[in-house]
């Protein structure tokens, strides 16, 4: 069993601006990294450094985009989008995706990255598995880690999956990522928790994001940005 670990998150918005003040007014970050490199796929994001975890916004710029279609699909102008858990080898991944006839939406190789993305209607979710090569993390910029000091919110701690049968998905994750697991709805990795619950009626899919804080103020907060609960909670020792 290797390491896994939560590393990103991302929502996606029509309406990228109004989140990124939300984001800002709400929950203090700032502006985040924009990556030319997902033009390619019809996309404009903003990548918001959380101590060494990255929280995404996504939004499409051409009808053609995949982001487009998912809200389209869904019938909103936001929603929790995609995990993206980083991994020593991504060729385990690989292998168990194809023992659990796990569709793939993309699978891409080069010097620098190594990335499997699994799709929703199989994990709840879009997942992206990775492996980063050189270690600095490029899709949050070559300068995050000397970026504006850390402000309340510190972390990810864990994300909520919203689906129709919690302990059926939490079973398939578990046997994917081949993680300890016995029962329940909780998967806890080697950084980060993956939680599954019921869904309501016409919300299934990533339904929320935990975060940590430093300011004990600020514990117990929620807040619904991008369609997605942020919830705040006390960062571990």
């Amino acid at each position: 069993m290797g390491q896994v670990r939560l590393r990103q998150v991302a929502v996606a918005a029509l309406d990228g601006g109004e989140v990124v003040k939300q984001l800002n007014t709400t929950l203090g970050l700032s502006t985040g990294y924009q990556d030319p490199g997902v033009a390619e796929f019809g996309l404009e994001n903003h990548v918001f450094a959380l101590g060494n975890q990255f929280l995404e916004l996504v939004s499409p710029v051409t009808h053609a985009a995949p982001v487009w279609r998912f809200l389209q699909k869904r019938g909103r102008e936001a929603a929790g989008y995609m995990v993206v858990l980083e991994v020593d080898s991504v060729d385990p991944y690989r292998a168990r995706a194809e023992t659990l006839h796990l569709r793939v939406a993309l699978d891409s190789e080069s010097e620098t990255w190594s990335t499997l993305h699994l799709h929703p209607r199989d994990m709840g979710s879009l997942v992206s598995v990775d492996r980063d090569k050189g270690g600095d993390w490029m899709p949050a910029g070559p300068d995050w880690r000397d970026g504006p000091a850390a402000g309340a919110i510190t972390g990810i701690a864990g994300v909520r999956i919203a689906t129709s049968d919690p302990i059926a998905l939490a079973s398939r994750w578990a046997t994917f990522l081949d993680v300890p697991y016995s029962s329940g709805v909780d998967l806890r990795l080697n950084q980060g928790t993956i939680e599954f619950v019921r869904a309501a009626s016409g919300n299934d899919g990533l339904v929320g994001v935990d975060l940590f804080t430093s300011e004990e103020s600020l514990v117990g907060e929620c807040h619904t940005i991008a369609g997605t609960n942020f919830q705040i909670v006390k960062m571990s020792r």
